[in-house]
């Protein structure tokens, strides 16, 4: 068991760790890409959900041929962030 165990978390290490900040655009109205690791990622979109969804199709077209250190499924996680400053009313 503790073998599995260790494999396990040497496998995850072994992975690309990637991430995207979301920010919130009040002049356009749209969520973009503030900042990620993923080369090449630029997006913006209406709502949260449409977001995630460019982000999930285009990371996938972007980091696709990152060679061995991608599983053989083609999958891999991406953190997401998304950050909105709203004012609080007194």
């Amino acid at each position: 068991m503790k073998e599995l165990i260790r494999r396990a978390r040497g496998s995850r290490q072994s992975r690309p760790r990637y991430f995207v900040v979301c920010r919130w655009d009040d002049e356009a109205g749209v969520w973009y890409v503030h900042k990620s690791n993923i080369p090449g990622l630029a997006a913006d979109a209406d709502t949260i959900g449409a977001m995630q969804d460019k982000i999930v199709r285009m990371a996938h077209d972007l980091l696709s041929d990152e060679g061995p250190e991608m599983p053989s499924d083609g999958s891999f996680p991406v953190k997401l962030d998304y950050q909105r400053e709203v004012c609080v009313p007194a």
